[in-house]
Order: C-alpha cells, then sequence, then structure tokens
C-alpha cells in the first residue's frame, strides 16, 4: 500500500495518533507531497518549536520509504 500524507496526518503521526501510525507503519512507501512541506516549515517558523520540528520531520524524511512527492 503507498499512502500520502497531508499536513493534518503528519501532525497526527507526530502525535502519536494510533490510526495514522499504523496506517504509516504497514505502508509500503509514504510520500509527502511538496506542498505540505512548505505548509510544515511555514508553521514552523511561526512556532515556538521550529527547530525541533524541523529535526523531527528531516528524520522522517530520510526513513526507508518515506519520499517527497514533487
Amino acid at each position: 500500500m503507498r499512502v500520502a500524507l497531508d499536513t493534518n496526518r503528519y501532525v497526527d503521526l507526530c502525535r502519536d495518533d494510533s490510526t495514522v501510525v499504523d496506517v504509516v507503519e504497514t505502508a509500503d512507501w509514504v510520500y509527502l507531497p511538496f506542498v505540505v512541506l512548505a505548509e510544515l516549515r511555514a508553521g514552523f517558523g511561526l512556532g515556538n518549536r521550529g527547530a525541533e520540528n524541523e529535526r523531527t520531520l528531516r528524520k522522517f524524511l530520510t526513513k526507508e520509504g518515506v519520499e517527497v512527492l514533487y
């Protein structure tokens, strides 16, 4: 199974929403559309935990089976 995460589902994943975690863990490929990256990084810039959130995002993007969808 291949899935694409929108911004809300990525946030749910980071909050350990069990439904989203289960889907991501069982997926063969997880895509993060480029526009989602832009939305997340814009939010990071406005928030108080921007550096921490960026580190978490970068770690997620390096996982096997995770790819940016352009």
